[in-house]
């Protein structure tokens, strides 16, 4: 097992991922592990890959993000998408709805739909 790394230090650096692009190798330099080693522990803990972490963290808020800003194009830009097309793509692929759609059935079912599953 790696133990080089804080397990805490490393879950506090996904949840704050906005702050350096979601980029895994800006992940490693946080938690002070060589991308490597941070790819080995997160797959060790996780069972997946750094950067699958970090979309999961930035994909778990786009839903709350829609109905606060209303915009597919806005959101992308504030979870580091390189453009609204690709944040569409993954919402979908994850939500099995667009952005937009979902957003308008959290709308028209009430608070208590604001969370899909995947």
């Amino acid at each position: 097992m790696v133990t080089s790394i804080n397990p805490d230090k490393f879950d506090a650096e996904v949840a704050k991922a906005s702050e350096y692009k979601h980029k895994a190798g800006a992940l490693a330099k946080r938690v002070g592990a060589a991308d490597r080693t941070a790819l080995r522990f997160a797959r060790e803990k996780y069972g997946k890959t750094v950067r699958q972490l970090l979309n999961d963290n930035r994909m778990t808020r786009a839903p709350s993000l829609m109905k606060e800003h209303q915009s597919a194009k806005r959101v992308a830009a504030e979870l580091g998408f390189y453009d609204d097309a690709a944040f569409s793509r993954a919402y979908q692929r994850i939500y099995h709805m667009t952005p937009i759609e979902h957003l308008r059935a959290q709308v028209a079912n009430g608070p208590s739909s604001s969370h899909a599953t995947a």
